[in-house]
């Protein structure tokens, strides 16, 4: 995880601080649980679930669920727990590299529209796909690629495509609305499409105009998009690794290909990196990059492999 102190420990030496509220170096523990963000945060949520939350540690914020609770109740809660760390890894990003400031209340939103969206996405039929396009520059060979799986997290399918020489954007595009056409052809209902790209984003929801090369396409998956009960949202890179990894491996096979299965190359990387891993019994890996992505990965994040 890109935190000052992991930065400065792989040779970059610069005067860092916490971008949230400016006082110390920042780290994960200062970060996630000690900042006056952060903890202002963590008491917010507390008062909402009606039960303190101990932001000591990650462990004893989980510790929160009661035995008495049902199931729900305790995916809510840890939802709500998962989008928090999000929010503050969001509003951090935003402060140093945006210069933009999300006050506290625009993150209390977040968390709860976010935590709503989770509890949505566990419905059954409904079909989670992650997209992404690759190029090696500036038009250059390009491969876009799919990530399918259920309300469960179990994996229906998953796609690479060759697109030629391409720039990243025709890339990005060309593999959400591919996507899109998949679902529809598979019947595939309600869709929830997360994608890399916020440019993407914003010309699915109809807030931009796509590139002249795919008017056509864009047209014919607009009159797609009635049927399907569609919703799109926007996931930094670091959630969306499982999809750039299958890309990758497109752009160096520049073949076609679908996968009903995991692909092998895909579970070893699942295997080695914590975010594609649901861990029995919480294994805590590095402080906070496990459950960072862990989270994202039980909230809306990218592909669970098979238990």
């Amino acid at each position: 995880m890109p935190i000052d102190v992991n930065l400065q420990r792989r040779g970059i030496h610069l005067a860092f601080v916490c971008s949230l509220c400016h006082a110390v170096e920042e780290s994960s523990n200062y970060l996630f649980l000690e900042c006056s963000f952060a903890t202002a945060l963590w008491h917010w949520l507390g008062n909402l679930i009606g039960s303190p939350l101990d932001s000591s540690s990650i462990q004893s914020l989980l510790m929160v669920c009661h035995s008495n609770w049902s199931p729900q109740l305790k995916l809510v809660v840890i939802a709500s727990i998962i989008n928090t760390i999000s929010t503050i890894w969001h509003c951090k990003n935003h402060r140093r590299f945006v210069d933009t400031i999300v006050r506290f209340m625009q993150a209390c939103d977040k968390i709860k529209m976010e935590t709503a969206l989770t509890e949505n996405l566990y419905t059954l039929g409904s079909v989670k796909v992650n997209s992404d396009g690759a190029t090696h520059g500036f038009l250059s060979h390009a491969e876009g690629c799919g990530i399918f799986r259920d309300n469960k997290g179990d994996m229906l399918g998953c796609f690479a495509t060759y697109l030629n020489i391409q720039d990243s954007l025709y890339a990005e595009l060309f593999t959400a609305i591919m996507a899109i056409q998949i679902a529809n052809l598979r019947g595939w209902r309600e869709v929830w499409l997360e994608c890399d790209s916020s440019l993407v984003v914003d010309i699915v929801k109809g807030n931009k105009e796509p590139p002249w090369k795919l008017k056509n396409y864009w047209e014919h998956c607009k009159r797609i998009i009635p049927s399907l009960r569609l919703k799109v949202l926007h996931i930094f890179r670091e959630g969306n690794s499982c999809a750039d990894k299958l890309a990758s491996f497109g752009l160096r096979s520049r073949t076609t290909s679908w996968w009903n299965l995991v692909p092998p190359f895909l579970l070893l990387n699942l295997i080695g990196i914590g975010i594609y891993c649901l861990i029995i019994g919480l294994k805590i890996c590095n402080g906070f990059l496990c459950l960072a992505l862990l989270v994202r990965n039980i909230s809306v994040g990218a592909l669970t492999p098979l238990p």
